[in-house]
């Protein structure tokens, strides 16, 4: 939640994000799981001339641990410390328990101890509603093959946008 300490700071946010190991979430979700570095789902088309998506983005997602602490330390909690206690969020379904152990140790080799919380699916979506959750487990499958529906997710008055993002350049990118 970008509106919530410690993540109302960039630096935190991207720190986390460098942390994780997408193959590693992959390979607790199944076989079919692909790791991700990109926005838009990478399997998917391009109408215009049939070329995936990913090949379109190219890898927008690094992971960089070493960069990550960097970041950590810049934003005031060297190896952690200091940093106010961190709760993650997630639907208790199938293999989401997995995943969030995964998130809490690569998150643990930032020096971080991250809390889990596990809901079940219909108080999660409504306390994740109120957006006053830290840390979340959201996840989205296009309805149709286009970039807007991940890129339209992000703007400030989508009602899929449940983490209160709000960017009015962003907003104005995505209308034109």
């Amino acid at each position: 939640n970008p509106n919530i300490a410690p993540f109302d700071n960039p630096k935190v946010r991207k720190a986390f994000a460098l942390a994780v190991k997408r193959a590693d979430i992959a390979a607790v979700v199944g076989i079919s799981a692909s790791p991700s570095t990109t926005l838009v789902g990478k399997f998917y088309k391009s109408k215009v001339d049939g070329t995936p998506w990913g090949e379109l983005q190219g890898n927008l997602l690094k992971e960089d641990l070493e960069e990550a602490k960097r970041l950590l330390a810049e934003a005031g909690y060297p190896n952690g410390q200091g940093l106010p206690e961190i709760t993650y969020t997630y639907p208790s379904m199938a293999y989401e328990g997995d995943v969030a152990q995964v998130l809490q140790q690569q998150w643990k080799e930032l020096g971080v101890t991250v809390n889990l919380q596990a809901l079940e699916n219909e108080v999660y979506v409504a306390q994740r509603r109120e957006k006053k959750d830290q840390l979340i487990r959201m996840e989205w499958y296009a309805d149709y093959n286009d970039p807007t529906s991940w890129l339209m997710m992000y703007t400030t008055e989508n009602s899929i946008n449940d983490i209160g993002y709000s960017n009015a350049e962003y907003d104005k990118l995505i209308s034109e």
